[in-house]
């Protein structure tokens, strides 16, 4: 799991910071809300234990949560961010970073919070919550047409898996069609090709994954196996041993992968 991260917040913002709460868990990150991870029980300790425990402590700033400039209390309007920035302040900075974070168009602070890099989140909240999580450890967001291709790939893998060739190549070749094709994609197509009895075409994928990855002793393997059938007995014979010089253990007729 990723480092715990903290998000403290002024009250009116709840809305926003729930957006950015679920935008960040998206990205998998691991963050601790209130309204999402409050247990019953006494909130303030919670909240003292949870603190330390994260790695970062992202302060959502807004006009909501800061005092005007030239206040004599210069700080933040909500008690409880307040009580928050307080435990966060005295953690030790080696091993736990604030991370002011602009939810509107507002003072950055007073000089406590202006010394840390602030991100701004207002102007382009899909990019500035992109670019925060990519500093934070997260995983960039997929596009719609990334996630169409990991659907694709997930349900070829099941049928793949459950040998029901005919199927996932049918999905592989949409893989392909879409501009998806991996080393992976392309040894799978040509196992399945072989298994239907598709020698020259099994040849012609396993040869595409070699191209991409020369070392792959699977797809080695499969060569063999399609060269074989067509009664290429010499080249056949060349693959399967570079496929047991590449990996020695490597069994026939092995589906998974091998690096």
């Amino acid at each position: 799991m990723t480092d715990q991260i903290f998000l403290s917040y002024a009250h009116e913002d709840l809305t926003k910071v729930k957006q950015l709460y679920d935008d960040l868990t998206a990205a998998g990150l691991n963050v601790w809300l209130d309204k999402a991870k409050l247990r019953p029980g006494k909130w303030k300790h919670q909240i003292r234990k949870a603190i330390p425990r994260s790695r970062y402590f992202l302060l959502c700033l807004s006009q909501h949560a800061l005092r005007k400039v030239g206040d004599d209390k210069p700080g933040f309007i909500d008690t409880e961010l307040q009580q928050a920035y307080e435990i966060a302040d005295a953690q030790d900075e080696r091993s736990f970073t604030i991370v002011p974070v602009l939810l509107e168009n507002c003072d950055r602070g007073d000089h406590r919070v202006s010394v840390w890099q602030q991100y701004d989140l207002y102007e382009d909240w899909e990019s500035g919550v992109a670019r925060l999580a990519e500093v934070l450890g997260g995983r960039p967001k997929q596009s719609e047409e990334d996630q169409f291709l990991a659907s694709l790939l997930g349900k070829a893998e099941a049928k793949y898996y459950a040998s029901d060739y005919k199927a996932a190549l049918e999905l592989l070749d949409l893989v392909v069609e879409y501009g998806g094709a991996s080393a992976e994609v392309w040894f799978q197509r040509g196992y399945c090709l072989d298994e239907l009895g598709r020698y020259e075409e099994a040849l012609v994928s396993s040869e595409e994954a070699l191209r991409i990855k020369p070392d792959y002793a699977s797809a080695w393997h499969n060569k063999g196996n399609a060269l074989n059938e067509l009664g290429r007995y010499e080249e056949a014979l060349v693959s399967s041993e570079e496929a047991l010089r590449i990996k020695p253990d490597h069994g026939p007729g092995e589906k998974r992968h091998q690096t």
